[in-house]
């Protein structure tokens, strides 16, 4: 397999953000429907919280040190295991992120 050119690289990274970005966005607006509906159910389980910040950090470090610098530090006395529904967590993670970099200079 081929070497994929740097700027190729940056443009599928971007291509992917936008993808996890419309995913996360219909994911939010079903959920609205849900919570409206009294039909949301949480998934509790352990999870690796520093896997889930560096997936969310990975996705959003392109777009966000565009404009300023950005850097992923999880305090050492968070547990490295925390009982969490995982898609929630990242939803709020995700969301919390995307709009602070809105208005982000």
């Amino acid at each position: 397999m081929e070497k994929v050119a740097p700027f190729i690289k940056n443009e599928l990274i971007k291509v992917l953000s936008a993808v996890v970005l419309q995913e996360k966005l219909i994911d939010d607006i079903l959920d609205l429907v849900k919570i409206s509906h009294g039909k949301l159910v949480l998934h509790r389980f352990a999870v690796r919280i520093r896997i889930i910040l560096t997936d969310i950090y990975e996705l959003f470090k392109y777009k966000i040190n565009e404009r300023t610098k950005f850097l992923l530090d999880v305090d050492p006395a968070v547990p490295e295991f925390l009982m969490l529904d995982e898609k929630r967590y990242q939803q709020i993670v995700y969301n919390l992120l995307s709009n602070s970099s809105k208005f982000t200079q």
